[in-house]
């Protein structure tokens, strides 16, 4: 695959190259680095499951209100380097937008929805417009708009919720994974065959003053070779869209 830096950069960004260097080919087609075990047997959720898988989808559902306004803090460490931006998300539905921006000016502005997919509204000189399509919006749909309709449910041997569909032609499983009682999302994978090819820990559940009940407010994000970890600093109901701020002035990581 394509590296997701472009080859030439503004002569601004010079005292950049080094980082640009390190975050090159940060995207392989292949399992996670660490080693990873084989996946769980979904198991059939019996009579007395019945209750907390219910209560699962509906956590699942309501993890975010329907329209909101987010504001994330985030670090992307590839390689050992580390890069932070700010993302600003409107949130209307399944219908997302998000404009990153970070101490090198504009990363990307870009949209999602369920029926049309990604696209590319405006992207920034530092990642190749193909790597924010597909991964980019991958982190942001999957956190921000599961397909919850199209999910089946299921145990695993600790007794732990799943909610999941095969996907990739029946090749592979996105799995959303609950506690034991549907309450808290823990942690969402997607496996490839016998491969863990993305994960993804839900932590640090929080209430926001305009939710109604506490959402994960920090999100650990192993993709295929980078991590990504995202922090919600804010959040707010309104169907107002997101507003671009001032590239300079956001997402110095101070």
């Amino acid at each position: 695959m394509d590296s997701p830096i472009q080859i030439v950069l503004p002569k601004s960004l010079g005292r950049l190259l080094s980082l640009c260097v390190s975050v090159a080919s940060v995207v392989s087609q292949g399992c996670l680095t660490v080693q990873s075990p084989h996946p769980d047997v979904i198991q059939e959720i019996g009579s007395s499951g019945h209750v907390a898988s219910s209560r699962a989808v509906g956590s699942l559902a309501m993890l975010y209100p329907e329209q909101a306004r987010m504001t994330h803090r985030a670090i992307l460490t590839v390689r050992g380097r580390q890069f932070a931006f700010d993302g600003y998300v409107a949130k209307a539905g399944d219908n997302l937008r998000l404009v990153a921006t970070g101490a090198v000016g504009l990363i990307g502005e870009l949209k999602w929805s369920r029926n049309g997919g990604a696209e590319i509204i405006r992207n920034g000189p530092f990642f190749r417009p193909a790597w924010s399509k597909d991964y980019m919006a991958r982190d942001l749909a999957l956190l921000l708009a599961p397909p919850v309709k199209t999910l089946t449910t299921g145990w695993l041997s600790d007794g732990r919720i799943v909610l999941w569909q095969a996907i990739d032609r029946g090749n592979g499983q996105l799995r959303y994974i609950f506690s034991p009682d549907g309450e808290t999302l823990q942690r969402i994978e997607y496996w490839r065959a016998l491969c863990l090819a993305y994960s993804v820990e839900c932590l640090r559940y929080r209430k926001f003053p305009e939710c109604p009940r506490p959402i994960p407010s920090e999100f650990v994000v192993h993709g295929e070779s980078y991590e990504l970890h995202l922090s919600v600093v804010d959040l707010v109901t309104t169907t107002e869209p997101v507003k671009t701020q001032n590239p300079g002035a956001v997402g110095n990581g101070k």
